[in-house]
Formats: structure tokens, sequence, C-alpha cells
């Protein structure tokens, strides 16, 4: 069985990342609407950002749970790893 450690360690630090980002996605679209040059075009980037805050607090749960998940099996292999190379290193 091959289990990369440091490849969920990335893993999880890419879903915290993405986590943040999609957090911040409300703000970003309220700070981009003053930058596109027309109110029509703010207004429907402003609404459509405030009607999907339920959809995106669902989905920062999954990204959230994903990043931990990863966080905890990368943990555990290691911890794992670790104990079956102090088993063999001991017995020989």
């Amino acid at each position: 069985m091959r289990v990369n450690g440091d490849r969920l360690h990335d893993v999880a630090n890419g879903l915290r990342t993405v986590h943040t980002d999609f957090s911040d996605a409300e703000k970003l679209s309220k700070d981009w609407g003053g930058t596109v040059g027309d109110r029509g075009l703010a207004d429907t980037l402003d609404d459509f950002s405030g009607n999907w805050d339920d959809t995106r607090d669902n989905m920062l749960e999954g990204i959230k749970a994903m990043a931990e998940a990863a966080t905890g099996m990368a943990d555990t292999w290691e911890d794992l790893e670790n104990q079956l190379t102090d088993a063999l290193t001991d017995g020989s």
C-alpha cells in the first residue's frame, strides 16, 4: 500500500485555501461591483452574490470537512508508518 502523507497535507492545505477564497466571494463581488463601470452590472453581481449565501455556506462546510479529513488521513498514515518503522527497526 502506498500513501503519500505529504501529498495529503498538500491537498488539505489547498482545500483550506479554496475555503478561504470561497468564503471571501461575497466580499470580492461587492468590491468588484465598484470597478465594473456599470451600475446595472454591479447590482446584478451584488444580487447574485447575496442570493446564493446558503449554497455557499453548505459548500464551505463540505470543503472544510474534506480538508479536515485529508489532514486526519495524512496524520494517521504518518503515525502508522512511524509505528511500523519503529517495530521493524527495534526487532532487528
